[in-house]
């Protein structure tokens, strides 16, 4: 009983979307997403970056694929035309999760979250500027307030940036640019299970190179914890969260989407608090209302938002 309802609810993968459930999963994808930073802290702990993802990758890949088989009863097919859309989303989230990761050996969860969610001020800027998107006068503002909520974040400066808040700000480019890419092709999109795995896949060949160049291994030494964030990170972020935001992008703008997964940061916050004693001071706090205020304020401005759209298998 207990797996039918379970098959039932994974069903809804396969089902039409429409703009309100669509923002409904990245919000839930921005929660995973959130709790992720935590998992990495804990994965950390034993592993090193690229062991980590190495690892995170091989868990998605391999209970991405059980997830399909066990939605469509459909063994592994590759489709080309699929693949190609997959790999140039597979670089830039290489890019994206390389320099995030590496940069959490140094600092914490909770400036992680806040960094990594500064793509938020590129996606319109690129959008608009290079990709000729037309872009609500509005969602400016909201960036604005974006920016705000941010520097509350960081509790009213910025001087206590130090060499993984740097590293992570890397990121930021590479994130905007893989939102805006699977904006693009994530309506030509067939299968949106098998598009994701394809993606976590290509992300296993990219970063398979430095495992090569690594001398030490950690496998049998982690410990449960760092397992525990594995796990988490291959099944939840990887296999899962990902799939939430191709069906979302189906729907719903590059901005709204970004806006959205900028909600990363306050759950980031919150499991911080809750999991790593990261203490956060009121005006922190505030910072996370903003940054939900903002979120809230471009899902109802962002007219450049797709009402519906239906996803076929």
């Amino acid at each position: 009983m207990a797996w039918k309802k379970l098959k039932s609810g994974l069903r809804l993968l396969t089902n039409s979307i429409t703009r309100r459930r669509a923002a409904i999963e990245l919000v839930v994808a921005a929660s995973i997403w959130g709790f992720a930073f935590v998992a990495t802290k804990w994965g950390l702990q034993s592993f090193l970056p690229m062991e980590l993802l190495f690892y995170r990758f091989i868990i998605g890949v391999i209970s991405g694929e059980l997830l399909h088989f066990g939605l469509f009863r459909k063994g592994f097919t590759l489709d080309i035309s699929e693949a190609r859309k997959a790999f140039p989303a597979a670089a830039l989230l290489s890019l994206f999760l390389i320099p995030q990761t590496i940069g959490m050996l140094y600092t914490t969860a909770t400036n992680s979250g806040f960094l990594t969610t500064l793509y938020i001020i590129f996606v319109p800027i690129l959008n608009h500027f290079f990709f000729k998107v037309k872009t609500d006068s509005k969602i400016y503002l909201t960036v604005v307030i974006a920016i705000l909520g941010a520097f509350l974040l960081m509790g009213g400066h910025f001087d206590s940036l130090n060499k993984g808040d740097l590293v992570t700000l890397i990121c930021a480019v590479a994130g905007a640019l893989h939102i805006i890419y699977l904006g693009r092709v994530s309506r030509h999109v067939k299968d949106v299970v098998r598009f994701n795995n394809l993606q976590t896949f290509f992300c296993l060949i990219f970063v398979l190179p430095f495992m090569v160049l690594q001398q030490t291994w950690h496998f049998l030494g982690a410990s449960h914890l760092s397992w525990s964030g594995l796990l988490f990170l291959g099944i939840g972020s990887s296999a899962i969260a990902f799939i939430f935001q191709i069906r979302g992008q189906k729907v719903l703008s590059d901005t709204t989407s970004s806006m959205l997964f900028l909600l990363e940061s306050p759950f980031a916050f919150v499991f911080g608090y809750l999991l790593l004693s990261e203490r956060l001071a009121p005006i922190q706090w505030a910072g996370a209302g903003v940054i939900m205020i903002s979120s809230g304020l471009t899902i109802l401005w962002d007219s450049s938002s797709h009402s519906k759209s239906q996803l076929t298998q």
